[in-house]
Protein backbone atom coordinates (compact mmCIF):
# COMPACT_ATOMS: atom_id res chain seq x y z
CA UNK A 1 0.00 0.00 0.00
CA UNK A 2 3.04 2.29 -0.54
CA UNK A 3 1.86 3.98 -3.23
CA UNK A 4 -1.29 4.38 -1.35
CA UNK A 5 0.31 6.17 1.53
CA UNK A 6 1.84 8.77 -0.97
CA UNK A 7 -0.95 9.65 -2.79
CA UNK A 8 -2.45 10.47 0.71
CA UNK A 9 0.25 12.60 1.36
CA UNK A 10 -0.28 14.37 -2.09
CA UNK A 11 -4.23 14.68 -1.45
CA UNK A 12 -3.04 16.39 1.71
CA UNK A 13 -0.77 19.43 0.84
CA UNK A 14 -3.26 19.38 -2.22
CA UNK A 15 -5.50 21.44 0.24
CA UNK A 16 -3.28 24.30 0.15
CA UNK A 17 -3.78 25.07 -3.57
CA UNK A 18 -7.88 25.32 -3.03
CA UNK A 19 -8.70 28.42 -5.80
CA UNK A 20 -9.63 31.80 -3.89
CA UNK A 21 -13.18 31.81 -3.91
CA UNK A 22 -15.43 34.12 -6.40
CA UNK A 23 -16.72 36.61 -4.39
CA UNK A 24 -19.85 38.08 -3.58
CA UNK A 25 -22.04 41.04 -3.99
CA UNK A 26 -24.20 42.65 -1.51
CA UNK A 27 -27.96 43.17 -2.11
CA UNK A 28 -29.23 39.28 -0.35
CA UNK A 29 -26.82 37.15 -3.00
CA UNK A 30 -24.51 36.77 -4.97
CA UNK A 31 -24.22 38.81 -8.13
CA UNK A 32 -21.34 38.04 -10.39
CA UNK A 33 -18.76 40.51 -11.28
CA UNK A 34 -17.72 40.41 -15.09
CA UNK A 35 -14.36 40.71 -14.83
CA UNK A 36 -11.18 38.65 -16.27
CA UNK A 37 -10.57 36.93 -12.82
CA UNK A 38 -13.60 35.90 -11.60
CA UNK A 39 -14.50 34.40 -14.95
CA UNK A 40 -11.14 32.47 -14.65
CA UNK A 41 -12.51 31.37 -11.36
CA UNK A 42 -15.70 29.78 -12.66
CA UNK A 43 -14.08 27.81 -15.45
CA UNK A 44 -11.33 26.75 -13.17
CA UNK A 45 -14.07 25.03 -11.06
CA UNK A 46 -15.59 23.56 -13.82
CA UNK A 47 -12.71 21.73 -14.87
CA UNK A 48 -11.86 23.95 -18.63
CA UNK A 49 -8.21 24.84 -17.24
CA UNK A 50 -7.37 26.20 -20.18
CA UNK A 51 -9.59 28.95 -20.66
CA UNK A 52 -9.38 29.81 -16.74
CA UNK A 53 -4.91 30.16 -17.81
CA UNK A 54 -6.55 32.30 -20.55
CA UNK A 55 -8.87 34.46 -17.93
CA UNK A 56 -6.54 35.10 -15.36
CA UNK A 57 -3.74 36.38 -18.26
CA UNK A 58 -6.22 38.18 -19.34
CA UNK A 59 -7.22 39.58 -16.02
CA UNK A 60 -2.88 40.08 -15.52
CA UNK A 61 -2.31 42.05 -18.32
CA UNK A 62 -4.97 44.66 -16.97
CA UNK A 63 -4.06 44.40 -13.38
CA UNK A 64 -0.02 43.20 -13.49
CA UNK A 65 -0.28 43.82 -9.79
CA UNK A 66 -3.39 41.40 -9.39
CA UNK A 67 -1.58 38.68 -7.18
CA UNK A 68 -4.91 37.08 -6.83
CA UNK A 69 -4.86 36.21 -10.44
CA UNK A 70 -1.42 35.24 -10.33
CA UNK A 71 -1.75 32.65 -7.47
CA UNK A 72 -4.67 31.27 -8.94
CA UNK A 73 -2.75 31.41 -12.83
CA UNK A 74 -0.18 29.47 -10.68
CA UNK A 75 -2.64 26.74 -9.49
CA UNK A 76 -4.20 26.22 -13.06
CA UNK A 77 -0.72 25.91 -14.72
CA UNK A 78 0.02 22.81 -12.34
CA UNK A 79 -3.18 21.18 -13.04
CA UNK A 80 -2.80 21.69 -16.37
CA UNK A 81 0.96 20.15 -16.28
CA UNK A 82 -0.59 16.91 -14.41
CA UNK A 83 -1.78 16.75 -18.20
CA UNK A 84 0.72 17.28 -20.29
CA UNK A 85 3.84 14.75 -21.30
CA UNK A 86 7.17 15.16 -19.62
CA UNK A 87 9.05 17.66 -21.30
CA UNK A 88 6.08 19.85 -21.76
CA UNK A 89 5.06 19.53 -17.60
CA UNK A 90 8.38 20.89 -16.79
CA UNK A 91 7.89 23.78 -19.23
CA UNK A 92 4.15 24.27 -17.13
CA UNK A 93 5.97 23.79 -13.95
CA UNK A 94 8.88 26.15 -14.32
CA UNK A 95 6.27 29.14 -15.56
CA UNK A 96 4.31 28.43 -12.08
CA UNK A 97 7.19 28.40 -10.00
CA UNK A 98 7.93 31.68 -11.58
CA UNK A 99 4.17 32.83 -11.13
CA UNK A 100 4.47 31.96 -7.32
CA UNK A 101 7.75 33.68 -6.96
CA UNK A 102 6.25 36.72 -8.32
CA UNK A 103 3.42 36.65 -5.75
CA UNK A 104 6.16 36.03 -3.14
CA UNK A 105 7.46 39.45 -4.69
CA UNK A 106 4.49 41.13 -4.05
CA UNK A 107 3.17 39.72 -0.75
CA UNK A 108 6.20 37.49 1.08
CA UNK A 109 3.64 36.66 3.44
CA UNK A 110 1.81 34.76 1.17
CA UNK A 111 1.50 31.49 3.04
CA UNK A 112 -0.09 29.75 0.54
CA UNK A 113 2.33 30.54 -2.55
CA UNK A 114 4.91 29.62 -0.05
CA UNK A 115 4.05 26.15 0.73
CA UNK A 116 3.09 25.78 -3.15
CA UNK A 117 6.44 26.88 -3.95
CA UNK A 118 8.33 24.56 -1.72
CA UNK A 119 6.25 21.40 -3.10
CA UNK A 120 7.97 22.11 -6.78
CA UNK A 121 11.20 22.24 -5.35
CA UNK A 122 10.94 19.50 -3.18
CA UNK A 123 9.88 17.57 -6.42
CA UNK A 124 12.75 19.06 -8.45
CA UNK A 125 15.04 17.90 -5.81
CA UNK A 126 15.85 21.37 -3.79
CA UNK A 127 15.52 19.35 -0.73
CA UNK A 128 17.32 21.79 1.29
CA UNK A 129 15.67 24.99 -0.46
CA UNK A 130 12.56 23.87 0.36
CA UNK A 131 12.37 23.25 4.00
CA UNK A 132 14.05 26.32 4.80
CA UNK A 133 11.59 28.15 2.96
CA UNK A 134 8.62 25.85 4.99
CA UNK A 135 10.84 26.30 8.45
CA UNK A 136 11.02 30.50 7.36
CA UNK A 137 7.10 30.83 6.98
CA UNK A 138 6.37 28.88 9.83
CA UNK A 139 8.94 31.52 11.99
CA UNK A 140 7.50 34.22 10.28
CA UNK A 141 4.07 32.90 11.26
CA UNK A 142 3.87 31.61 14.23
CA UNK A 143 0.35 30.85 14.70
CA UNK A 144 0.21 29.04 11.31
CA UNK A 145 0.20 25.44 11.44
CA UNK A 146 0.37 24.67 7.67
CA UNK A 147 4.22 25.16 7.05
CA UNK A 148 4.43 22.77 9.64
CA UNK A 149 2.24 20.23 8.08
CA UNK A 150 3.94 20.62 4.58
CA UNK A 151 7.50 20.37 5.90
CA UNK A 152 5.89 17.40 7.80
CA UNK A 153 3.97 15.66 4.67
CA UNK A 154 7.93 15.99 2.83
CA UNK A 155 9.22 14.25 5.83
CA UNK A 156 6.40 11.49 5.64
CA UNK A 157 7.49 11.31 1.69
CA UNK A 158 11.09 11.03 2.18
CA UNK A 159 9.97 8.23 4.95
CA UNK A 160 11.63 10.51 7.64
CA UNK A 161 9.08 9.20 10.31
CA UNK A 162 10.48 10.73 13.30
CA UNK A 163 11.31 13.91 11.69
CA UNK A 164 7.69 13.91 10.33
CA UNK A 165 6.04 13.18 13.28
CA UNK A 166 7.56 16.19 15.23
CA UNK A 167 7.15 18.61 12.59
CA UNK A 168 3.31 17.32 12.48
CA UNK A 169 2.91 17.44 16.06
CA UNK A 170 4.66 20.84 16.23
CA UNK A 171 1.82 21.79 13.48
CA UNK A 172 -1.16 20.59 15.62
CA UNK A 173 -0.08 22.42 18.36
CA UNK A 174 -0.79 25.46 16.79
CA UNK A 175 -3.86 24.18 15.49
CA UNK A 176 -5.07 21.30 17.00
CA UNK A 177 -8.34 20.53 14.22
CA UNK A 178 -5.99 21.38 11.20
CA UNK A 179 -7.24 18.15 9.07
CA UNK A 180 -4.35 18.11 6.97
CA UNK A 181 -2.29 17.82 9.80
CA UNK A 182 -4.39 15.13 11.62
CA UNK A 183 -4.58 13.16 8.43
CA UNK A 184 -0.45 13.39 7.71
CA UNK A 185 0.40 12.01 11.77
CA UNK A 186 -2.18 9.53 11.53
CA UNK A 187 -0.52 7.82 8.20
CA UNK A 188 2.83 8.62 10.29
CA UNK A 189 2.13 6.52 13.21
CA UNK A 190 0.23 3.85 11.42
CA UNK A 191 3.83 3.49 9.60
CA UNK A 192 5.42 3.79 13.03
CA UNK A 193 2.71 0.99 14.32
CA UNK A 194 1.81 2.64 17.11
CA UNK A 195 -2.14 1.79 15.85
CA UNK A 196 -4.20 3.33 18.61
CA UNK A 197 -2.79 7.16 18.24
CA UNK A 198 -2.74 6.67 14.38
CA UNK A 199 -6.87 5.63 14.33
CA UNK A 200 -7.00 8.68 16.96
CA UNK A 201 -5.32 11.56 14.43
CA UNK A 202 -7.39 10.02 11.61
CA UNK A 203 -10.73 10.46 13.48
CA UNK A 204 -9.44 13.93 13.97
CA UNK A 205 -9.43 14.81 10.49
CA UNK A 206 -12.57 13.19 9.32
CA UNK A 207 -14.25 15.20 12.39
CA UNK A 208 -12.97 18.34 10.54
CA UNK A 209 -14.10 17.05 7.38
CA UNK A 210 -16.32 14.24 7.44
CA UNK A 211 -15.70 13.75 3.72
CA UNK A 212 -12.34 13.61 3.99
CA UNK A 213 -11.95 10.25 1.99
CA UNK A 214 -7.88 9.73 1.82
CA UNK A 215 -8.87 9.94 5.81
CA UNK A 216 -11.69 7.40 5.84
CA UNK A 217 -9.81 5.09 4.03
CA UNK A 218 -6.51 5.81 6.46
CA UNK A 219 -8.64 4.70 9.26
CA UNK A 220 -10.05 1.50 7.95
CA UNK A 221 -6.48 0.22 7.29
CA UNK A 222 -5.65 1.07 10.59
CA UNK A 223 -8.38 -0.83 11.77
CA UNK A 224 -7.73 -3.79 9.44
CA UNK A 225 -3.60 -3.46 11.45
CA UNK A 226 -5.48 -3.84 14.75
CA UNK A 227 -7.80 -6.87 13.31
CA UNK A 228 -11.15 -4.74 13.63
CA UNK A 229 -12.87 -6.00 10.19
CA UNK A 230 -16.15 -4.87 11.40
CA UNK A 231 -14.66 -1.12 12.25
CA UNK A 232 -12.74 -1.64 9.27
CA UNK A 233 -15.96 -2.41 6.65
CA UNK A 234 -18.33 0.38 8.29
CA UNK A 235 -15.00 2.79 7.77
CA UNK A 236 -14.74 2.07 4.57
CA UNK A 237 -18.33 1.65 3.07
CA UNK A 238 -18.11 5.56 4.44
CA UNK A 239 -15.66 6.03 1.95
CA UNK A 240 -17.45 4.52 -0.75
CA UNK A 241 -20.84 5.93 -0.36
CA UNK A 242 -18.44 9.24 -1.14
CA UNK A 243 -16.28 7.46 -4.06
CA UNK A 244 -18.07 4.64 -5.62
CA UNK A 245 -15.23 3.99 -7.70
CA UNK A 246 -12.15 4.76 -5.49
CA UNK A 247 -9.98 1.01 -5.43
CA UNK A 248 -8.25 1.13 -2.44
CA UNK A 249 -11.32 1.45 -0.70
CA UNK A 250 -12.83 -1.54 -2.94
CA UNK A 251 -9.71 -3.35 -1.88
CA UNK A 252 -9.86 -2.49 1.86
CA UNK A 253 -13.21 -3.85 2.48
CA UNK A 254 -12.95 -6.72 0.11
CA UNK A 255 -9.96 -7.95 2.76
CA UNK A 256 -12.51 -6.79 5.92
CA UNK A 257 -15.45 -8.54 4.31
CA UNK A 258 -13.25 -11.54 3.81
CA UNK A 259 -11.74 -11.58 7.49
CA UNK A 260 -15.85 -11.50 8.47
CA UNK A 261 -16.35 -14.52 6.37
CA UNK A 262 -18.59 -12.83 3.86
CA UNK A 263 -16.70 -14.20 0.93
CA UNK A 264 -19.55 -13.13 -1.87
CA UNK A 265 -19.05 -9.46 -0.45
CA UNK A 266 -15.27 -9.72 -0.73
CA UNK A 267 -15.30 -11.39 -4.69
CA UNK A 268 -17.97 -8.33 -5.52
CA UNK A 269 -15.28 -5.48 -4.05
CA UNK A 270 -12.29 -7.80 -5.59
CA UNK A 271 -14.14 -7.54 -9.08
CA UNK A 272 -15.34 -3.99 -9.10
CA UNK A 273 -11.12 -3.13 -8.60
CA UNK A 274 -10.69 -5.04 -11.69
CA UNK A 275 -13.74 -3.69 -13.67
CA UNK A 276 -12.60 0.44 -12.25
CA UNK A 277 -8.93 -0.65 -13.44
CA UNK A 278 -9.67 -2.12 -16.76
CA UNK A 279 -7.12 -4.61 -15.65
CA UNK A 280 -4.19 -1.58 -15.81
CA UNK A 281 -3.50 -1.16 -12.33
CA UNK A 282 -0.48 -2.84 -11.06
CA UNK A 283 -2.58 -4.73 -7.95
CA UNK A 284 -4.79 -6.47 -10.64
CA UNK A 285 -2.25 -7.25 -13.08
CA UNK A 286 -0.29 -9.82 -10.53
CA UNK A 287 -0.93 -13.35 -10.42
CA UNK A 288 -1.31 -12.98 -6.84
CA UNK A 289 -4.59 -11.22 -7.03
CA UNK A 290 -5.80 -13.67 -9.76
CA UNK A 291 -4.93 -16.73 -7.43
CA UNK A 292 -6.68 -14.71 -4.58
CA UNK A 293 -10.13 -14.01 -6.61
CA UNK A 294 -10.34 -18.02 -7.89
CA UNK A 295 -9.80 -19.17 -4.50
CA UNK A 296 -12.67 -16.94 -2.89
CA UNK A 297 -14.47 -18.34 -5.63
CA UNK A 298 -13.36 -22.20 -5.11
CA UNK A 299 -14.24 -21.67 -1.24
CA UNK A 300 -17.96 -20.45 -2.44
CA UNK A 301 -18.55 -23.30 -4.42
CA UNK A 302 -17.32 -25.76 -1.66
CA UNK A 303 -19.79 -23.79 0.36
CA UNK A 304 -22.49 -24.11 -1.39
CA UNK A 305 -21.88 -27.63 -2.39
CA UNK A 306 -22.12 -28.77 1.51
CA UNK A 307 -25.19 -26.50 1.84
CA UNK A 308 -26.25 -28.13 -1.12
CA UNK A 309 -25.38 -31.48 0.82
CA UNK A 310 -26.81 -30.51 4.21
CA UNK A 311 -30.25 -29.92 2.57
CA UNK A 312 -30.50 -33.34 0.78
CA UNK A 313 -29.62 -35.00 4.18
CA UNK A 314 -31.76 -33.42 6.12
CA UNK A 315 -35.30 -35.58 6.16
Amino acid sequence: MADNRLSNVRLCLCVAVTALALPGCGGGGITPIRTHFNKGVYLYSNGDVEQAIREYRLALDESPDDYRARFNLAIALETQAQRKHSDERARVVAEAEQEYREVLRQRPENLRAAINLAAIEMERGDREQAMQRLERAATENPRAAEPLAAMGAHLLADDSLVEAEHSLRKALQRNSADPMANALLGECLFRLGQYEQAANSYRNAIRADAADIASLIGLGRVELARDAPAEAAGVLQRALLIDGDNCSAHLLLADALERLDDLEGAAYHLWRVRMLSDRTAPETQSEQFSEHLIALYERLIERERRAAAESLATP
